[in-house]
């Protein structure tokens, strides 16, 4: 053998045909995976995006939730 059995391994085609295949897997299940959180989870994404202490202070100015609307007629 070689020094290193990493170049043992990478020689070894059915190895290879297994690391490809569970890569695919991988990804498959990530990208879906991902699916799954935006189609059930969008609407609760503010929660783990949004400045926390921003929210409060907006909160507390306004005495309500301030909505995207409000927030973006004060950009124009």
């Amino acid at each position: 053998g070689k020094a290193n059995y990493l170049e043992d391994l990478e020689g070894i085609e059915d190895l290879q045909d297994l690391v490809s295949e569970l890569k695919y897997k991988v990804q498959s299940v990530s990208h879906a995976a991902l699916e799954y959180q935006e189609a059930n989870f969008a609407e609760f994404q503010p929660l783990w995006t949004d400045d926390r202490d921003e929210f409060l202070r907006q909160f507390l100015l306004y005495n309500h939730v301030v909505t995207n609307e409000e927030k973006e007629a004060w950009r124009e």
